[in-house]
């Protein structure tokens, strides 16, 4: 990681230097980790399960090997201001659901949703209409989706089928509920090559989803991540950020990421800064890139280094593609979003006003808590209603590759900044264990326009990734995991 003596300086919102606040963060962050009871012990800042004004419970010991993936879906709303709804993807790849009572910290109902998927690629996305009801979007892997309903009213024990076949070759659904009682959705199409990020919209008077149009057509012609996700802001504008991954002149392959937005219900979709509409599908190639116009050579990977590694397992190189958190939007308007670089185990929390994009790096916040350690895939993002940012980081020791896919070490760490991003804390989520299992795929609960929550639950997975066990693909396998959901011991009713 570079020093603070390297990092190039660039003005933040305020005028200081990105080396003076560097500076600034290394005392802030010294008295933060003390006053929230973190004691070190060797490499690890060792916290209690129960801390912090946070409890966590165990859902499950028979999850799947990726049983909360993936972040662009949220898998944890609050019903009726009391209870959580949270879900995962079980070993023989059913998913499963629990009702959790907020206040108590118990499980009060459980049951599955949909019919049994085929790999461990279909866990669901879930969101929260404005008249209670819970949306679900049953996940596929290059197939198509199921949309269930749970009603507002009656005992909440119910699915609803709404319709049986969203989408087609489509894999990791977001879904989110507007204002108005539209869901949005997005996700991968995987064929033909170039892969596209799709989008369809149901209006609470259609009777099904309309057909999906595709709004960005990758610029690789090959396997690819999106890691596209959604978000309904202020005046119910829809927010979307994907990953940009493109090819440049000389064989080498950048990493960057991209952010789209409508004012109307995605009739249309433009840039910030940008007076008209995108021509759809946008080329992902022309769109502007939130970490800035260059090819900055720390995101880019060269021919030679990528023909060194693996095509498939853990390792691929095709993971460095995983690099967004969730879209976060503030009571401004202000979309947020983690932007990584798994070529050097970093991430920055970058957020927009008016046309421009803005990041701070976390990297540093990450390692006065937990030294020797650096920031691995696709954090999340969720905000507390006094304003304060949360982001939750995967990070993996100084040994391991942080493009490698849950990997033995793996933590979460939870991280708070101010309104203006200034990190002021860090900590564990959660005590490792002396095996080094890993603590992985964090899913947060997001707060909407008309659901706020007071602070976010989490949900995670407890366990190895298949492929580690075998260095190649596994997606169907009897590898089993837990799932913890950490809530505030205060309760997660609304404010």
């Amino acid at each position: 990681m570079a020093s603070a003596q390297t990092i190039e300086t660039q003005p933040d919102a305020k005028g200081a230097s990105r080396r003076a606040f560097l500076g600034g963060l290394t005392t802030a962050l010294a008295g933060a980790v003390l006053s929230h009871g973190g004691v070190l012990r060797g490499d690890s800042l060792m916290v209690p399960t129960d801390h912090d004004g946070m409890r966590a419970i165990r859902l499950t010991a028979t999850g799947s090997d990726r049983a909360t993936a993936y972040g662009m879906s949220s898998k944890c709303v609050l019903l009726d201001g009391q209870h959580l709804l949270c879900s995962w993807l079980d070993v023989a790849r059913q998913n499963q659901w629990a009702l959790v009572d907020a206040n108590r910290g118990e499980v009060v109902r459980r049951g599955t949703v949909g019919p049994p998927r085929s790999d461990n690629h279909c866990g669901v996305a879930l969101c929260v209409a404005p008249d209670g009801a819970a949306h679900c979007m049953v996940g596929a892997h290059g197939g198509s989706f199921v949309h269930y309903r749970m009603p507002a009213d009656g005992d909440r024990a119910r699915w609803q089928l709404i319709q049986d076949a969203v989408g087609q070759a489509a894999t990791y659904p977001s879904l989110v509920c507007d204002g108005a009682g539209t869901l949005h959705l997005t996700y991968r199409r995987s064929t033909p090559h170039p892969y596209h990020v799709m989008y369809s919209r149901r209006r609470r008077e259609d009777k099904t989803w309309p057909e999906p149009r595709p709004l960005v057509r990758a610029a690789v012609p090959v396997h690819t991540w999106t890691t596209h996700a959604l978000e309904v802001g202020n005046k119910d504008r829809i927010h979307l950020v994907l990953s940009n991954t493109q090819m440049l002149s000389d064989g080498s392959w950048y990493y960057g990421a991209s952010h789209l937005y409508s004012d109307d219900a995605g009739e249309s979709w433009q840039q910030l800064g940008e007076a008209r509409p995108l021509f759809l599908p946008a080329a992902a190639e022309t769109l502007k890139r939130i970490e800035g116009t260059a090819f900055d050579v720390h995101r880019s990977q060269s021919r030679e280094a990528k023909q060194h590694l693996p095509v498939t397992g853990p390792s691929q190189y095709y993971y460095y593609k995983i690099l967004l958190s969730n879209p976060l939007i503030d009571d401004a308007g202000r979309p947020w979003v983690v932007v990584h670089n798994l070529l050097r185990g970093e991430a920055d929390l970058y957020h927009a006003d008016e046309d421009t994009w803005t990041g701070m790096p976390l990297g540093d916040a990450v390692k006065m808590a937990l030294p020797n350690h650096r920031i691995s895939h696709m954090g999340q993002l969720s905000r507390h209603h006094d304003g304060t940012i949360e982001v939750v980081l995967s990070v993996v020791p100084d040994g391991v590759a942080s493009h490698r896919y849950g990997s033995s070490g793996t933590k979460l760490v939870r991280l708070l900044a101010d309104a203006a991003g200034m990190p002021r804390m860090c900590q564990l989520v959660c005590e490792p264990d002396s095996e080094g299992t890993p603590d992985w795929l964090p899913n947060i609960q997001r707060p909407a326009v008309h659901a706020p929550i007071s602070r976010p639950a989490l949900l995670w997975t407890r366990g190895v990734n298949s492929h580690t066990l075998t260095e190649t693909h596994t997606n169907v396998n009897q590898v089993t995991t837990e799932v913890w959901l950490q809530l505030p011991t205060s309760g997660n009713s609304r404010p």
